[in-house]
């Protein structure tokens, strides 16, 4: 009993000092040091973990002090709300009826207790709750997002890559880790071959910013080596080719993971030829990266844009200018059988291109006219040598049937 007095007066007195340091918090005048602050709150949380109750007075306190108070207890209560643990049903009603402004000391409660710990279902029920009733605030849900289901987090996952730099790659080290240790099979939530396909499928028409958000994303993707090995790219970059369409971001993908792995090249020019059967030119951005990515692969690309139409071959180099030189020059390295398997399209393409199509085709006029007046004065020389020739012949009788004739006539 005197045990039972002793706690119950020890709390009180520990409420009324801390409500009265809390007021003179407020005072403009009071200058409250942190030594000070934490002498008068460490008797009241070191109640908390007997009786979990204090944990709503807490966060009722909690809306009224000071931003400096205000961090100082965010530092303080990690012991205290270890000692509650998530089966707390006090704990997880002041997670559910979180009080206007205390928002901050809730998230800080959930980091605490799924730090090294997976969530709960009835802790992760409670914050589902709590997310739908204080408009969506996706914070909340950082710290049970291994408790959630893949489509929750894929729902979610363009409201997270606008945060601050520092929370998503939280967000992500967070994801990384539950597709580790034994448990991996039933709390990785996002595998991260889901998670960079997830990012690449975020719908940002019309919308920059997101655009932006969704690049510095993948960028922290690739940023992790060990996690986005060359098997794993490639398997990424299988699936994004097999969509219809095809991502916007997916060809800065593909240029992005060569210059990470370049022996991913022979599997790039795969990936390129398959483009061409998908007719990637309709989809002006991703047609953008694949002109690119032939510019970062050349010389090897060759081969790829000559299996383009004309007009997009035509287009290609109209947007990437330094393609045409070398291209036109490969085409002339070839042997005469090589470039009798080219398309005349593709090589009178290819020579419009270079400015060379006028040119070459004058040539060709003069070639032919010289071939045929050629021809004309070869037949001309040969009839005139033919007529020589018979007149030489007849010639050649007279003056053989002559010696004959004479003689007779001489003797009659």
């Amino acid at each position: 009993v005197c045990v039972c007095v002793c706690v119950r007066v020890c709390v009180r007195v520990c409420m009324y000092v801390y409500a009265l340091c809390l007021l003179l918090c407020t005072e403009e005048t009071a200058e409250w040091t942190e030594g000070y602050v934490k002498l008068c709150l460490g008797p009241f949380l070191g109640l908390v973990s007997q009786n979990h109750k204090l944990i709503h007075e807490l966060a009722v306190v909690y809306t009224g002090t000071p931003a400096t108070v205000k961090r100082i207890i965010l530092k303080q209560i990690e012991q205290p709300v270890q000692s509650l643990g998530m089966g707390s049903p006090e704990l997880l009603n002041v997670v559910k009826n979180c009080p206007v402004g205390a928002e901050t000391l809730i998230l800080r409660i959930l980091h605490i207790l799924t730090e090294n710990a997976i969530p709960t279902a009835e802790l992760v029920k409670r914050v589902r709750d709590l997310y739908e009733k204080n408009g969506q605030d996706v914070r909340f849900l950082i710290p049970i997002l291994n408790g959630l289901e893949k489509r929750e987090v894929v729902l979610v996952l363009p409201k997270l890559i606008k945060l601050s730099p520092n929370v998503v790659k939280g967000v992500f080290d967070r994801i990384f880790s539950s597709c580790q240790g034994e448990q991996s099979s039933s709390t990785c939530v996002l595998t991260p071959t889901d998670l960079l396909i997830a990012l690449h499928n975020i719908d940002c028409s019309g919308d920059e910013s997101l655009m932006k958000c969704v690049i510095k994303a993948t960028n922290l993707c690739f940023a992790e080596k060990t996690i986005y090995t060359q098997e794993v790219l490639a398997v990424v970059l299988q699936q994004l080719l097999e969509q219809s369409p095809i991502p916007t971001l997916f060809m800065r993908t593909v240029i992005q993971s060569l210059g990470v792995c370049p022996r991913l090249l022979n599997f790039v020019l795969t990936i390129l030829n398959k483009l061409i059967t998908k007719q990637v030119w309709k989809q002006p951005k991703v047609w953008q990266g694949f002109v690119k990515c032939c510019e970062v692969t050349k010389p090897q690309s060759f081969q790829i844009l000559l299996q383009l139409q004309p007009r997009p071959l035509e287009n290609a180099l109209e947007l990437s200018p330094t393609l045409k030189k070398p291209l036109y020059a490969h085409i002339q390295a070839l042997t005469a059988h090589q470039r009798a398997r080219i398309p005349r399209g593709i090589q009178l393409a290819i020579e419009k291109s270079m400015g060379l199509a006028a040119e070459v085709i004058e040539k060709k006029r003069v070639k032919s006219e010289s071939g045929k007046s050629k021809k004309d004065k070869d037949a001309k020389k040969r009839k005139l040598s033919k007529e020589k020739e018979e007149t030489e012949q007849e010639q050649e009788q007279q003056q053989e049937n002559e010696p004959i004739t004479q003689p007779i006539d001489q003797q009659h």
